[in-house]
Parts: C-alpha cells; sequence; structure tokens
C-alpha cells in the first residue's frame, strides 16, 4: 500500500544546540526517514519542494569543513548540480553553489548516534538527528497544512546503494 502525503509541508523553527555527534557520512548517498514511515522527497529542479514522501528521494550529505561549527551542502543524488536550501520560511531545491559562499545552503547535523565505518553499514546509519540552516539555528520542522507545527526528533538516515539512485 502506498500513501501519499500531499498536504505535508516543511517549515523551519528555532531550536538550540545540543552537544551530539556530528556524522561523517563519508560520501554515500542517504535517505532521510522520520518515524519509520516517511522520507523526503524532491525533484532535482530549481524552485522544487522538499516534502515528505513514502517514496523517498536520495541525498549527499557534503562536509563543508567547516571548523569548528561543522556544516554540510545536501544535494539531491539525483543530480548533483542541485543542492537544499532554505529562505528562512521554507526548504527547496536551487542550485548547488560550488563556490560555497551561500550560506542558504549550509546546514548543521547532529545527531543522537552516529556509526562510524558507514560504508560498510546497512540500515540506520545516524539516528535522533536535527538537522538546523546555519544561517537562523532554525530546525527543519514538519506541519499539515496551515496548522500547528511539530519538530521532526527522529531524522534517521540510511545509506542507499550505487545501484539504487535514480
Amino acid at each position: 500500500m502506498i500513501l501519499f502525503f500531499s498536504a505535508l509541508f516543511f517549515a523551519v523553527m528555532p531550536l538550540s544546540v545540543r552537544g551530539w555527534c556530528h556524522p561523517n557520512f563519508e560520501g554515500a548517498a542517504l535517505t532521510v526517514v522520520w518515524n519509520n514511515t516517511c522520507s523526503w522527497s524532491a525533484e532535482p529542479a530549481v524552485g522544487a519542494p522538499i516534502s515528505a514522501s513514502t517514496l523517498p528521494s536520495k541525498f549527499f550529505f557534503q562536509q563543508n569543513g567547516d571548523d569548528p561549527d561543522i556544516t554540510y551542502t545536501i544535494k539531491t543524488a539525483a543530480n548533483i548540480n542541485f543542492a537544499a536550501e532554505s529562505n528562512g520560511e521554507r526548504l527547496f531545491i536551487d542550485n548547488a553553489d560550488w563556490s560555497g559562499n551561500n550560506e542558504n545552503q549550509k546546514w548543521r547535523v547532529l545527531c543522537g548516534s552516529c556509526e562510524m565505518d558507514i560504508s560498510q553499514k546497512q540500515g540506520v546509519v545516524a539516528s535522533y538527528c536535527q538537522i538546523t540552516s546555519k544561517t537562523d539555528d532554525f530546525c527543519i520542522m514538519e506541519g499539515y497544512g496551515p496548522g500547528p507545527l511539530r519538530q521532526l526528533v527522529q531524522f534517521q538516515l540510511y545509506p542507499v546503494r550505487d545501484s539504487d539512485i535514480k
């Protein structure tokens, strides 16, 4: 059975940063899953929203090498010329900024647990993750239509084999 979540939108809300682990994704393509039901999904096209779906998209979390403020650029695995961006109100896909100057494409990823050597793992490689925008420290949240928002507290990240990338 396939479920369709047409009314699920993403927004951003403030989050206080905690001292959790910063995962090393070792270049693996990942799916972003919460509550074992829905995943991030997005078309690799400028302006496409990142939404919830039971048909997940794959993403590369590229560590930017920032020190001490570790950030990631989240690129679509289907086409690395596109990256996740936030304008403070919504989460969407835009052209990847290869210069590294677009702060709206930099994300902090803090997780409650981070696996090591993930290239050798299957299943969850990071859990209890919070993904926040570097520009405003807002946490990615989910909301149903215009109603109240709630925090996504159980992001889990799964590696994807190269043969699964479409």
